[in-house]
């Protein structure tokens, strides 16, 4: 059923909304498994250090120009290291959406297009609004991102 949607929405056009605006640089990281949205750090927009502290990524280094953005089942996440630790049950979770979701993010310090990672130019207004769904996503304790411990499992 995922592959028929897939394959019927990917083929219907839309049309570009032209604009003279200045256009921010992001990207889009694939693994072929896995999605993940790419935005700087620091733009004229925000600083997205201040949606997700430094202190909450695992590196805690303040010096990483991007930050992925990526959603999935947090169990998957979890509890699954390596594709050998993947069993039935989690892999269903997480393609059905049964299970609780969990955003990850990872800094990067240098990006360049590849088979991996493509870059798209996106306007001011549609960043603001992908900050915007992004900040909606979180779950928040007195308005921060509740960490998740990745070592308490």
């Amino acid at each position: 059923m995922y592959a028929l949607l897939v394959s019927v929405f990917s083929i219907i056009p839309t049309a570009k909304e032209k604009t003279t605006e200045e256009k921010i640089a992001i990207y889009i990281l694939s693994n072929e498994v896995h999605t993940d949205i790419v935005l700087p750090v620091n733009s004229t927009e925000i600083n997205c250090a201040i949606i997700i502290p430094y202190t909450n990524t695992q590196k805690k280094d303040t010096t990483a120009k991007f930050i992925a953005f990526g959603w999935g089942d947090k169990g998957f996440y979890l509890k699954t290291p390596t594709w050998a630790d993947l069993k039935f049950s989690k892999a269903f979770k997480a393609s059905s959406g049964l299970g609780n979701s969990a955003i990850h993010t990872t800094l990067h310090y240098q990006l360049s297009e590849s088979n991996n990672y493509k870059r798209i130019l996106i306007s001011s207004k549609h960043y603001l609004n992908l900050i915007t769904y992004i900040k909606k996503t979180l779950k928040l304790d007195n308005e921060k991102p509740i960490l998740i411990n990745t070592n308490a499992n």
